[in-house]
């Protein structure tokens, strides 16, 4: 099994071939394919080793502050597509580093508008890289991102993206009842209101189904003239 993860490391580690800052990133696993198993052994250990210096190093091009582009023909703000900062999130989130969840948290609201399918259609999770990467660590995601969730008390960016990164991790019931459980438990009063409104927001496909159906009931009732329960209009 050791051997396994340092192959998926290893994977992982193939991808860091980039310049940035003037800084390249760079290791050289061809041991791995040494016919000799000693020395596969050593480059895999050297692999495992340089692992946490290789996370650090992609948390501080994680963390860095990219100034957004001006779209001329969007007339809309987009920021660089596959910059390092972009990529290292993305390899945070491969590498399971959950030692940089709080560096994602901060970036839930980083962005990518140049993904935009020919439909105008994007998942969160390829819009927002630090929500990709937040689901892929799992767990470790869930404590953080609740927290940051606390923080809004109005409809925004950053507050669906939390509740999209602990649905996918949790599934929408557990979801439910661990927000339920910090609810209970916490003494702050402007946490509570602003978790308690995020409630309404996890919805099961039951009853997502169930919400659909009654929007379409209501819509039938304005538009169809037979409708024997439509009331008499006055003139």
């Amino acid at each position: 099994m050791k051997f396994k993860k340092t192959i998926f490391v290893a994977g992982m580690l193939m991808s860091l071939m980039f310049l940035a800052a003037g800084k390249i990133i760079t290791f050289d696993i061809s041991g791995l394919e040494s016919e000799k198993l000693e020395e596969r052994e050593k480059t895999a250990e050297t692999i495992l080793k340089n692992q946490k210096e290789v996370i650090k190093q992609l948390i501080d091009f994680a963390a860095k502050k990219v100034e957004p582009l001006r779209s001329e023909s969007l007339k809309a703000v987009e920021y660089p597509w596959r910059d390092n900062k972009h990529l290292s999130i993305l390899l945070l989130g491969d590498l399971r580093a959950s030692e940089a969840v709080p560096v994602l948290v901060e970036n839930i609201e980083y962005e990518n508008t140049k993904i935009i399918d020919v439909w105008g259609h994007l998942d969160k999770s390829e819009r927002y890289p630090a929500v990709e990467a937040l689901i892929k660590i799992g767990m470790p995601s869930v404590e953080p991102v609740i927290e940051k969730m606390a923080r809004y008390d109005k409809e925004c960016v950053a507050r669906y993206n939390c509740v999209f990164i602990i649905e996918r991790i949790l599934g929408t019931h557990l979801a439910k009842e661990k927000l339920k459980i910090v609810i209970e438990q916490t003494k702050d009063p402007a946490v509570r209101k602003n978790l308690e409104a995020v409630l309404p927001l996890l919805k099961t496909e039951k009853e997502k189904f169930q919400e659909e159906l009654e929007k379409r009931k209501a819509a039938k009732k304005v538009t169809d003239p037979n409708d024997p329960n439509k009331p008499e209009t006055k003139l």
